[in-house]
């Protein structure tokens, strides 16, 4: 508005101007006029129109820059809230992976500690124990130690993996069982390796005493080696470390049962004297053996043997030097027996000595050996050598002599009376019932002609 004013001032003056001073005639005033409008108008329209459209253009510029980058500072954002969710995303599915580790292997280790609570004994609990280990530890190796009897050596009952453990250690060749504790160490760590690890290069190990009701019974061995690539110095994880202790636990308990019910059952079936098998047990495998060898029709062959003179060794040497024969006794049966035979007590000075699935010839044999070593044999008490023992001995064996129980013992028995009246030392076979009748009606006739 305020240039098209100045257009309106300016212009008839300047046009007035001209015409005066060159007397234009009235066309050239015209075309003066015209001129004059163009030359004024020009710049208004540049100023008035074109600038501020270029303005708005710039402007638009301008917002269409700001805009590209807001939109690119969200997509940014967008990227990074993407991101965050996908780690959270993943570390939630790593955790249900835990949890759900934690759960199966939980339930591996109740249903591991319910097997083995009921296990009889250590040769039926290994073979349970090393399935349960390997599926517990796949990724790792390790062994499980136990103690013997001896309580300064301990084998290698089990082991899984690809570990290279000694088959047998001493207590002070590791690290847990000197201290009693946990004992790990990281592969490249500078700590000393236990000397009962044999796995070449540096690897990650993890030692659990395994210890219940305060007694140690055994060691549970982990060991990893570091995967290619990986760096060194890393530990055992912490899952499978809280994982290894809770399985030592386990297997302690259930071997401290094992251990207390083995113990208690020995207790009932053996005679704590001689270590020999008690006169109950004796009699309970005997009539399972019978139904075996009737099923099977097998012979069962039975010794019956009693210490001759046992009497003497009380009156001379005191009841210590009866018990000492009565020891040495038992144990040339038990060397005697093989691993399916019976070997008992019966009662006194009085031993018997079942032997499955052997006919007369193996049994008559088996006694002969015995009486022989029983003869040989050079007791002592208190360094002094005591009198000559010897033993008198009865045979007998299923079906020959008898088809019972009580039939094969009073046969047995029959015949060691027998050899008793013989002059003891010797072994004598049981006499066949029809033996026996033509025995007893000879005697009877014997009797009606006196």
């Amino acid at each position: 508005m305020a240039a098209c004013a100045v257009i309106v001032t300016v212009e008839p003056l300047l046009l007035m101007l001209l015409t005066r001073c060159f007397h234009l005639s009235l066309l050239q005033e015209g075309l003066a006029d015209g001129l004059l409008l163009l030359l004024f108008l020009v710049p208004t329209l540049c100023f008035a129109l074109i600038r501020p459209l270029e303005q708005q253009v710039a402007r638009g510029e301008a917002l269409a820059a700001e805009l590209a980058q807001s939109r690119e500072r969200l997509e940014d954002r967008v990227a990074e809230r993407s991101a965050e969710l996908h780690a959270a995303n993943q570390r939630i599915q790593q955790s249900l992976e835990k949890l759900e580790r934690s759960h199966r292997d939980l339930v591996v280790l109740r249903e591991m500690g319910a097997l083995l609570q009921v296990c009889r004994d250590m040769a039926e609990a290994e073979p349970l124990l090393q399935g349960f280990v390997r599926r517990l530890f796949p990724n790792e190796s390790g062994a499980v130690y136990l103690f013997r009897a001896s309580r300064n050596v301990l084998e290698r009952a089990v082991e899984w993996g690809d570990a290279h453990e000694a088959v047998t250690l001493a207590p002070e060749d590791c690290w847990a069982l000197r201290s009693g504790q946990t004992y790990s160490v990281a592969a490249g760590e500078a700590k000393p390796l236990c000397a009962h690890v044999q796995e070449k290069g540096r690897p990650t190990t993890l030692c659990i005493p395994l210890a219940a009701h305060g007694e140690l019974s055994g060691l549970l061995v982990l060991s990893k080696l570091a995967a290619p690539g990986q760096e060194d110095g890393r530990p055992m994880e912490e899952t499978v470390t809280s994982l290894a202790a809770a399985t030592g636990q386990k297997i302690a308990l259930a071997l401290s049962n094992l251990r207390l019910r083995e113990k208690l059952r020995d207790q009932a079936i053996r005679d704590p004297l001689t270590r020999l098998y008690n006169r109950r047990y004796f009699e309970e495998s005997f009539e399972r053996e019978l139904a075996r060898a009737e099923r099977r029709g097998a012979c069962v062959g039975l010794i019956i043997l009693d210490v001759d003179h046992f009497k003497t060794f009380n009156d001379t040497s005191s009841h210590q030097g009866g018990d000492v024969v009565l020891q040495n006794v038992g144990q040339l049966m038990m060397r005697a027996a093989r691993s399916e035979d019976i070997p008992c007590r019966y009662g006194g000075e009085e031993f018997a000595l079942l032997l499955s699935e052997a006919p007369l010839d193996v049994v008559l044999a088996r006694a002969e050996r015995l009486r022989k070593s029983v003869e040989s044999l050079q007791a002592t008490l208190r360094g002094q050598l005591l009198s000559r023992v010897t033993i008198s001995a009865g045979v007998a064996v299923y079906p020959q002599h008898g088809t019972t129980q009580s039939e094969l013992i009073r046969a047995a028995d029959r015949a060691l009376y027998d050899a008793k009246a013989q002059g003891r030392n010797r072994v004598v076979v049981a006499q066949t019932p029809g033996e026996n009748e033509r025995e007893a009606s000879l005697i009877g006739a014997e009797i009606e002609g006196s």
